[in-house]
């Protein structure tokens, strides 16, 4: 089972203001630095920014972090990026906090195939339409927190999606919900792919 790295993120979902977002403002309140990048900016639906580890979207309705790399360091910097923008923007309508990651296992065992089996597969078999991905969806919860589980088999490689969300509706809770969770979570992702379904996770790089 390998890590996809370019779907992990964290979202601040609220009601973004996003003419605040300037370049000069990123630079001075979330990267810290004059070295980012504005990659596009799309008057209607984002604007984006890349640091060397992150890569940072202002949507209307969403603030997404992507961390670029696997490091628990890089992983810790998008952290504190989400973190030091509730930090400034105190004042912001939030809805809740969202941590993403997603895993494929490109050589899935029979056991974990067999969970993508169902009733209905001769008879859509016999209508002549052939099913190319399927599909399983969990919604979890533990503690407060919701897990929105997704198992997708397209017929090569089996994909895990994990959204770990909770609720957060002041810029005070959001960062509480923010604070020490990135690695913590991504952590508790791949332990419940051991324990449930017997995976492990292939050699990642040391961290930086």
């Amino acid at each position: 089972m390998k890590a996809k790295i370019d779907t992990s993120s964290i979202v601040l979902a609220g009601h973004w203001n996003r003419s605040i977002f300037s370049p000069a403002w990123v630079n001075a309140n979330v990267f810290h630095t004059e070295e980012s990048e504005l990659l596009l900016t799309f008057p209607a639906i984002a604007t984006t920014y890349k640091h060397r580890q992150v890569v940072f979207e202002i949507h209307q309705d969403r603030l997404i972090f992507k961390p670029l790399q696997r490091t628990d360091n890089c992983l810790g910097r998008a952290e504190k990026m989400a973190s030091d923008t509730l930090d400034v923007l105190t004042h912001t309508p939030l809805v809740g906090v969202g941590f993403n990651f997603s895993f494929a296992e490109t050589s899935p065992s029979d056991a974990l195939l067999g969970l993508f089996n169902s009733g209905d597969g001769a008879a859509i078999a016999r209508t002549g339409w052939v099913p190319t991905e399927r599909r399983l969806l969990r919604k979890l919860t533990n503690d407060g927190r919701t897990l929105n589980l997704s198992l997708l088999f397209n017929g090569r490689e089996v994909t895990f999606d994990f959204n770990f969300h909770k609720e957060a509706a002041t810029a005070a809770a959001a960062r509480n919900a923010v604070q020490d969770q990135l690695v913590a979570l991504r952590d508790q992702a791949i332990k419940f792919m051991i324990d449930v379904y017997g995976l492990q996770l292939e050699n990642e790089d040391d961290d930086e």
